[in-house]
């Protein structure tokens, strides 16, 4: 018994697609977002000691959005 693999046919990517993707930067959510990523990276590199396993912790939380 063989085994086939089927092929999903690809939309191609439409210029407006992209141009979409580049505006996400004006939405308030990124904005505030972003706020808070930079807010803690400053924090955990001036408050916390240096190898602490928070500092990682935190930081990977305010990247991906979460922390809120």
């Amino acid at each position: 018994m063989a085994w086939t693999i089927k092929t999903i046919p690809m939309k191609p990517i439409s210029r407006r697609s992209c141009v979409q993707r580049q505006s996400a930067k004006k939405l308030h959510f990124y904005q505030k977002s972003n706020a808070l990523y930079v807010i803690t990276y400053y924090f955990t590199q001036n408050y916390l000691s240096r190898g602490d396993r928070t500092i990682d912790q935190m930081v990977q939380a305010a990247r991906s959005g979460k922390g809120f």
